[in-house]
């Protein structure tokens, strides 16, 4: 089960950081193969001009002969018969006016007069018709003209000119839709469409059947429902349209096949429209083919690059592997580095690739993080170069050579005003790789040393000033901080500082010898020794919020605030000082760097005086738990405050030296020491037994220092040292 547990733990430890490398992986394949260069290979002679060379399929190509797509398309939206309906609103309007007609026509001889009212009659009939039409039995006529209309408007009645251009264009059908109720639509002969003379005609047939007597009354009808009667079949052109271009875009296109080895065109020959067809084919798949192989290419060897820098980072730098915004600063970092060198290399200007920025990429990783990184991704990014300007060694050399000299020129790097000194480093590298490597190119040595000076240009004008300007704004997004940014904040003047020493003015003086050991510490060890004591000022900023809790800042120590205490409450009042100080860093904003040596100078120690206390105490029923009086934690995370917990829980401690002999200070931080190891709070930082030594030694060293003016005390055997290193914090 725990070896189950276990596997689950690595695989989520492994997730984030392989998502991260998979997403900039990525990105680093499509930035390094998203580049404009011509196509080559086959040459594109211009169309109509005879061909300078005999020109031979390196392949088997397939491809759209796109003039013969474009014909035979055309044909099939030729072939969409245009669709015609009948307008339901012409034929409400004919009915509408007949009823009108005819209701006006009965009321006018209805009244006594028998005077037509005109004003009601919309339809354009003269006067001796209306009174023709009045003199018959209306209903019977009114009926009949609705009967007649409904019959031709219900068949359709098409334009006459509509109708003769379609059959001069050599259409014979029509879709058509409309004639009944359910029927979606159905082809129909343009012959048996009826125009309005077509239909008047008929309708004289009919008038002569029912009223052969009466020709008066015949001519009247058919004079009547010619007006009435519009061209109701009308032309529905938007959805024609959207039929023939669906059927346009179907219709399959005319492929055509050149065998390899074929030729396409011989020397001479003039270049027509299907040749050049064919030679626009030819180089548009060997290019795709190049293509399909640099994405192949460029992809292998960017995951061996990856894989290799994965692995380092993984082995040699298990902290930044793990942590989501380190890994996010290297890789976005990256990609922007990448992206801008793309963008500048897309520039027409011949010596653009003496101008890529290659040593910003390292210098801010190394100050950022710390120079075994910087030193590794100048190599990443002098690799990443080379596949940029197609594995040009010139760039490669200096991107890779500029980028170490420069990152070894920045060691030690705390003013800004020394951004001089690196970027002569990177130009002067620059302008050796460059100038050399064209001299062994047998270029004039004039000319040599007019390309030198880009690489100078790079050092001065191009690389350091964008780390000068990028470097603030990585250290925002990541949360972390440079030796600059350190130094900053180390000044004593800080609002913080200058509040401790009026507010807790010993916790102050406590701060400032605890940095002071500490710094020694990380210099003896390797270790950030800067971060160490800005690390060390800051650690206790929270006991100003109940400064007189703690014994460094009573001035007289007969007033013991924790005497009305239960032990309980006194460590909450203790440990308070953790959160405090979060709390108070965040306020003044300070960087996560040092924020974080609040908690973790603590880390989960006891505060054994009140455990102590709280288990000694006569009206104490159960047993005491230890762990109920420790700090929350966590325990250190780095080597920095590692040492920084070290050396004040032996700066507190050696307060309570009466004896204080170079033998008795070593005893005292040997014990220390020991009890800090024995109770695992150094188990989660990267400390080696070689590393504890040598703290060890220095902080003897500084104490001795430090308390080298005092009287020599007789040894005192009253009781063992381990019972007198309680948490002077507390005492």
């Amino acid at each position: 089960m725990k070896n189950i547990t276990k596997k689950n733990l690595l695989r989520a430890e492994l997730l984030g950081p392989l998502g991260i490398f998979l997403v900039s992986y990525i990105f680093a394949v499509l930035i390094l193969c998203c580049e404009t260069e011509p196509r080559q290979g086959v040459f594109l002679f211009p169309e109509g001009e005879p061909s300078s060379r005999n020109v031979f399929a390196p392949f088997e190509i397939s491809f759209v002969n796109e003039k013969a797509t474009a014909v035979q398309r055309d044909a099939a939206s030729r072939t969409v018969p245009d669709l015609y309906e009948i307008d339901a609103k012409l034929n409400e309007k004919a009915y509408s006016a007949l009823n009108e007609l005819f209701e006006s026509l009965k009321q006018s001889k209805a009244s006594s007069a028998h005077q037509i009212v005109w004003d009601q009659i919309k339809v354009n009939i003269s006067n001796s018709a209306a009174k023709t039409l009045m003199a018959e039995d209306l209903a019977f006529l009114q009926e009949w003209s609705k009967r007649t209309a409904r019959r031709f408007l219900d068949q359709g009645i098409m334009d006459f000119s509509r109708k003769m251009e379609l059959m001069n264009e050599g259409k014979k059908m029509v879709m058509a839709r409309g004639f009944s109720e359910g029927e979606k639509e159905r082809l129909v002969s343009l012959k048996l469409l009826k125009t309005k003379t077509e239909v008047a005609q008929e309708i004289e047939k009919l008038a002569q059947e029912d009223f052969s007597k009466n020709r008066k009354l015949k001519a009247v009808l058919v004079e009547l429902m010619g007006e009435v009667l519009p061209p109701n079949f009308v032309f529905n052109e938007e959805e024609t349209q959207a039929r023939q271009k669906h059927a346009y875009g179907e219709a399959l296109p005319v492929m055509e096949e050149i065998k390899r080895g074929e030729m396409i065109v011989q020397k001479g020959a003039i270049v027509t429209p299907d040749i050049f067809q064919k030679l626009e084919a030819t180089a548009a798949k060997q290019f795709t083919k190049q293509v399909q192989l640099k994405i192949l290419g460029t992809g292998l060897l960017v995951f061996l690059l990856y894989l290799v820098f994965g692995l380092f980072l993984r082995h040699y730098e298990q902290a930044t592997f793990g942590s989501f915004k380190k890994l996010g600063l290297i890789h976005g970092f990256l990609l922007m580095v990448l992206l801008g060198e793309r963008c500048a290399l897309n520039i027409p200007y011949g010596y653009i690739h003496y101008l890529l920025p290659a040593s910003v990429y390292p210098l801010a990783l190394s100050l950022l993080l710390n120079r075994r990184i910087g030193y590794f991704s100048a190599i990443i990014i002098a690799m990443f170069n080379a596949l940029l300007t197609n594995f040009d060694t010139e760039v490669y050399l200096y991107s890779f050579l500029g980028s170490v000299i420069g990152t070894f020129s920045a060691i030690g790097l705390r003013k800004r005003s020394q951004f001089l000194l690196v970027s002569s480093a990177i130009g002067l590298a620059n302008f050796f790789v460059i100038f050399s490597y064209n001299i062994l190119a047998q270029v004039p040595f004039q000319e040599a040393v007019q390309l030198g000076t880009f690489g100078i240009v790079n050092g001065f004008v191009i690389s350091m000033p964008l780390a000068f300007l990028l470097l603030p704004i990585l250290e925002h997004i990541s949360g972390l901080v440079t030796d600059i940014t350190l130094l900053e904040l180390s000044d004593l003047n800080h609002p913080l500082l200058r509040r401790m020493v009026i507010e807790a003015p010993g916790t102050y003086h406590h701060s400032l010898v605890v940095s002071s050991l500490a710094e020694s510490a990380c210099e003896a060890i390797g270790a950030n020794s800067l971060l160490a004591r800005v690390g060390g000022y800051f650690h206790d900023i929270g006991k100003m919020e109940k400064a007189e809790y703690f014994t460094e800042n009573q001035a007289n120590k007969q007033d013991d605030r924790h005497g009305k205490l239960s032990p309980s409450m006194s460590y909450l009042v203790i440990a308070s000082h953790v959160k405090d100080g979060i709390e108070l860093a965040k306020k003044y904003k300070l960087k996560q760097a040092i924020v974080d040596f609040i908690p973790q100078h603590q880390g989960t120690c006891p505060v054994y005086y009140f455990y102590k206390k709280a288990s000694s105490s006569p009206n104490m029923d159960e047993r005491i738990n230890i762990d109920d009086y420790r700090y929350p934690g966590p325990k250190p995370q780095s080597r920095e405050t590692a040492v920084v917990l070290l050396a004040d829980s032996v700066e507190a401690a050696s307060r309570s030296l009466t004896n204080i002999t170079p033998s008795s200070i070593e005893d005292l931080v040997k014990e220390v020491i020991n009890i800090k190891f024995i109770d695992a709070q150094l188990e989660e930082c990267d400390l080696t037994l070689q590393d504890v030594r040598k703290i060890q030694e220095s902080f003897v060293h500084n104490l001795i220092g430090i308390f080298h003016t005092r009287i020599q005390y007789p040894k005192s055997d009253a009781e063992p040292l381990w019972q007198k290193i309680v948490d002077r914090k507390t005492e």
